[in-house]
């Protein structure tokens, strides 16, 4: 993705609005036991469509429905997996 840490998509087909995508910072992720949980934790949130952890590149890759959940939310919710997400830097 580059230098942007957040892209907007726009849905072609489907039930979701304008999507967002953003690429979290993950600390602690060592295996793909590791990426299933916190993409386990993510896939929980109302407005999450996607989830993709990398433990190899130490992120995850969320996308997610504009206004329905926050970042702030993603963080929270990979922190109750154990592991320490940080927001991107812009």
């Amino acid at each position: 993705m580059g230098s942007k840490a957040r892209e907007v998509a726009q849905a072609s087909s489907g039930s979701y609005g304008e999507l967002e995508q953003v690429v979290l910072p993950v600390e602690g992720m060592t295996c793909v036991t590791c990426e299933w949980g916190i993409e386990k934790a993510l896939g929980k949130l109302e407005g999450v469509v996607e989830a993709k952890a990398s433990s190899s590149q130490h992120k995850v890759l969320v996308r997610y429905e504009a206004g329905r959940v926050s970042l702030g939310q993603m963080v929270e919710a990979i922190a109750t997996t154990g592991y320490r997400a940080s927001l991107p830097q812009s």
